[in-house]
């Protein structure tokens, strides 16, 4: 499995596929996914942006950001 930073080290390398759907939908699977996106405040003021997983299954989500050039991380889950 690979790990946060093996993904920034392979980033350019990387071959990212650009979702055909506006609600991806991996099925059951024991499997990793990794999803990259990009969220841009374009106003003056501090926003708050929600992203919702919309799957029950789903028992633990991993988020990962950078924050000052440093990788946050956001674990989420039962």
């Amino acid at each position: 499995m690979l790990t946060i930073e093996d993904i920034r080290q392979l980033n350019e390398g990387l071959q990212w596929q650009k979702s055909k759907s506006d609600k991806p939908n991996f099925g059951i699977s024991s499997s990793t996914f990794w999803a990259k996106f990009q969220i841009e405040n374009k106003t003056n003021k501090p926003v708050r942006f929600f992203l919702e997983v919309d799957y029950p299954p789903l028992d633990y989500a991993h988020f990962y950001y950078l924050k000052g050039g440093e990788i946050k991380e956001i674990i989420l889950g039962d």
